[in-house]
């Protein structure tokens, strides 16, 4: 999560010409699946964006495959049991959704939290991992924060336990590159 924060590199654009023709590719997907698996499909078309920039084609050097950077194993596990998601956007997409369903379901399914804390800490396992997550309230608490409130509490875990405010420095970045998706 280090690289996140502290690197304006990281935010793309997600206005320019190909950013816009691969999400317009891609929307009709995303609407399906994020309503099948009760998502906001632009919460989950910001996910695959800053995974992939949406692009199918896109590998991770630790075996990762499409738009939603997810690992064939992973999808393949018989919670997820979907096959094929290196050769089809739409199988990806919803192996992706149905993925942070299953960490919803499985490791969020805790009163305490409400639907917001709830669907960021989803996208916070989906890229660091439920025991990590896991880890990471559990820090929260110890350190008199809230374990059921994301921003500036279990995050904070995320940005190796600093208790300090994030400050953004927004000179530092152009308007005109940061966007609803990118962030």
């Amino acid at each position: 999560m280090r690289k996140y924060y502290g690197n304006s590199t990281i935010v793309k654009n997600a206005y320019s010409k190909e950013n816009q023709t691969e999400f317009l590719r891609v929307i009709d997907i995303f609407k399906k699946y994020a309503g099948k698996y009760r998502f906001d499909y632009l919460m989950v078309a910001a996910q695959g964006f800053q995974e992939s920039r949406l692009k199918q084609s896109a590998r991770s050097p630790r075996g990762a495959v499409g738009v939603m950077q997810l690992l064939p194993s992973t999808a393949a596990d018989p919670k997820i049991a979907i096959t094929g998601i290196d050769q089809s956007a739409d199988r990806n997409i919803e192996a992706g959704v149905k993925y942070l369903r299953h960490l919803v379901d499985v490791y969020l399914n805790d009163p305490a939290l409400d639907e917001k804390n709830r669907t960021l800490m989803a996208f916070a396992a989906y890229n660091a991992g439920p025991g990590n997550l896991i880890r990471f309230r559990k820090w929260a608490a110890k350190s008199g924060l809230d374990p059921n409130i994301w921003f500036f509490n279990v995050e904070e875990r995320g940005r190796r336990g600093s208790l300090a405010p994030r400050r953004i420095n927004m000179s530092a970045t152009s308007t005109n590159t940061i966007s609803p998706i990118a962030c």
